[in-house]
């Protein structure tokens, strides 16, 4: 074992590619994670943020940083609420991953709207 050798980890490689799809399932499985392991009060404020910030980007959604993420919270929440994870999301998992992979942070709320009525099925 060599004491002096160097590793690198080109760490997030793929979030470059599809950063809205990963934004998404860490929504989505944050809440699960706190849902299954969390006390009463990370419940509390582990499920009431989330709707907090959804509702921050929809009141500020002319603004880019928060338009690009409106879809992936919102479905998110909506996927967790409904228990759509772990077989749901293997058997829908390219579905997913081609819903989201036009959005990007320079995404603007005209181009989700447009993405929306592109894509008029949802994922």
């Amino acid at each position: 074992m060599d004491l002096n050798e160097k590793i690198f980890h080109a760490v997030s490689h793929t979030v470059g590619k599809n950063w809205a799809k990963n934004i998404y399932y860490n929504y989505k499985y944050r809440l699960l994670l706190v849902k299954k392991i969390g006390t009463f009060w990370d419940k509390f404020f582990g499920y009431s943020i989330p709707i907090i910030k959804l509702f921050i980007c929809i009141l500020f959604c002319f603004n880019k940083k928060n338009s690009s993420k409106i879809l992936q919270r919102y479905y998110g929440l909506k996927h967790f609420y409904q228990n759509k994870y772990g077989s749901y999301d293997r058997k829908n998992y390219n579905k997913v991953n081609s819903f989201f992979y036009s959005i990007n942070k320079q995404t603007n709320i005209i181009e989700i709207i447009k993405h929306l009525i592109k894509n008029k099925k949802s994922i």
